[in-house]
């Protein structure tokens, strides 16, 4: 059995390139009134940073990727890598509420946000697989039972027939 963090130790031990786009940073509401402390554009090269005092309780949310072998041409999706073999789970997004803090810097952009909304959704379906196939973590019945709207859900998908599918949809679309 895998302990926790043991396969992200061995990407570290071994090395690996990665790559980070900072998406938005995640602040205690006590330190954010320092807003736009740190300043970097998303996707450009060499992005600069002009880090204040209050950079002790943030955290970064970003997007990783890396080449899962030195002869590999494409990165990966850290992310899409560890969800999709049960390695890790969605909560709810991104942008997940805690009233103790605030998400700042983000980018207001509307193909930026389209993008990070197609992103969680192919998280999302990543989950969903790993989840109906009980890979890693989905395999222990007290993480199932975590979250019985996803499992219910990936069980129906694979033990209902044809006929109650399309009743589902049939339903879902005329709002029953």
């Amino acid at each position: 059995m895998e302990q926790p963090g043991e396969w992200l130790n061995r990407l570290a031990a071994n090395r690996t390139p990665v790559a980070c786009t900072l998406m938005a940073r995640r602040v205690d509401n006590a330190t954010s009134g320092v807003t736009n402390v740190a300043t970097a554009k998303r996707g450009a090269k060499g992005d600069t940073f002009e880090i204040g005092e209050s950079h002790v309780n943030e955290r970064a949310i970003c997007q990783v990727r890396y080449r899962p072998t030195m002869f590999s041409l494409f990165r990966q999706d850290l992310a899409s890598t560890l969800v999709a073999s049960g390695r890790a789970s969605l909560l709810s997004g991104i942008h997940v509420d805690e009233s103790s803090t605030s998400v700042i810097d983000g980018s207001t952009d509307l193909k930026n946000l389209q993008d990070d909304a197609k992103y969680l959704e192919r998280l999302g379906a990543d989950e969903f697989e790993a989840v109906k196939q009980n890979r890693g973590m989905w395999n222990d019945p007290n993480v199932r039972n975590e979250r019985p709207d996803l499992v219910e859900e990936a069980e129906f998908e694979q033990t209902a027939s044809a006929g109650k599918k399309l009743w589902r949809w049939i339903r879902e679309r005329i709002g029953l």
